[in-house]
């Protein structure tokens, strides 16, 4: 179950690497504008925010740790890691620099510049790295924000 919020890129994240893996999920969209439900609360006591994915009873939290443990869970299917070391060490890097260094240019620009301006950025930017890598890997899912 992966418990979601459909405006939230970080739950598109999930839901593409599910996808790209051809996980069959059961999908709950949380009403975080109102109130968050028991379960959310309870699956990510922590944060109190969305994805979780509940794998066999048990909670996932942060995106990128999510599309980590979909990739070492269903090894079988379409990698979204390399699996040389280095390469690997090499997208965390990278995955973990966008969501660190870029989301904070694009949350600095939304008090600035439009919404609509701050995503078309970060469309281009998300394309370029996909026609370069040619496939959905785990950088390219960090590019979604």
């Amino acid at each position: 179950m992966l418990l979601d919020f459909n405006l939230s890129m970080f739950c598109v994240r999930v839901k593409i690497a599910l996808a790209e893996k051809g996980v069959q999920f059961e999908n709950r969209e949380e009403d975080l504008v109102n109130t968050k439900s028991a379960l959310l609360l309870q699956m990510n006591p922590v944060h109190k925010k969305v994805p979780v994915l509940i794998h066999n009873g048990k909670p996932i939290s942060e995106s990128l740790i999510i599309v980590e443990y979909i990739d070492e869970t269903w090894r079988d299917r379409a990698p979204l890691l390399p699996t040389d070391p280095y390469q690997r060490a090499q997208a965390r890097f990278w995955a973990d620099f966008v969501d660190h260094k870029v989301t904070s240019i694009f949350i600095f620009e939304y008090s600035y510049t439009s919404y609509v301006e701050c995503h078309i950025l970060q469309h281009y930017f998300t394309l370029f790295f996909f026609f370069i890598c040619h496939i959905i890997s785990y950088i390219n899912l960090s590019l979604l924000h």
